[in-house]
């Protein structure tokens, strides 16, 4: 496993739950390198889960769904034009109806793409370097 002991797995979970930022996730992300090693994918993928996790909070997203390579964005309004022009941009095909957001033909590598650009336009917004 990548961290060793069940205890500090809870610890660095309670650590993750408590991250309110992209920056504060990036920062728990480098402490668990220079303490347990290079991230393997799943816990990169829960890294990744918890950043979307705090832009749907920040951007009115109130559920988000992936299956079948299609992802389903729920929002309470209208979904932003913004993130139809970046789904667009790596190769998805949105779909809109009423406040939700359908992104076909999504696999892991363009959704892994699409999300690199959502956090770099996040960070810029926030001031924080990409």
């Amino acid at each position: 496993e990548y961290i060793p002991s069940e205890k500090q797995i809870i610890r660095q979970y309670q650590e993750l739950s408590a991250c309110r930022s992209l920056d504060e996730v990036d920062q728990l992300r480098n402490r668990w390198t220079q303490t347990f090693g290079p991230l393997p994918d799943p816990t990169r993928e829960v890294l990744w889960r918890h950043k979307f996790k705090i832009l749907a909070d920040e951007n009115g997203w109130e559920d988000f769904r992936y299956k079948n390579n299609r992802l389903n964005l729920r929002f309470s309004d209208d979904p932003p034009q913004e993130l139809i022009d970046s789904a667009r941009k790596v190769g998805g095909s949105p779909t809109i109806r009423s406040n939700r957001l359908f992104i076909n033909s999504m696999d892991k590598p363009s959704i892994r793409d699409w999300l690199k650009e959502i956090f770099s336009s996040a960070e810029e917004k926030e001031g924080v370097p990409a």
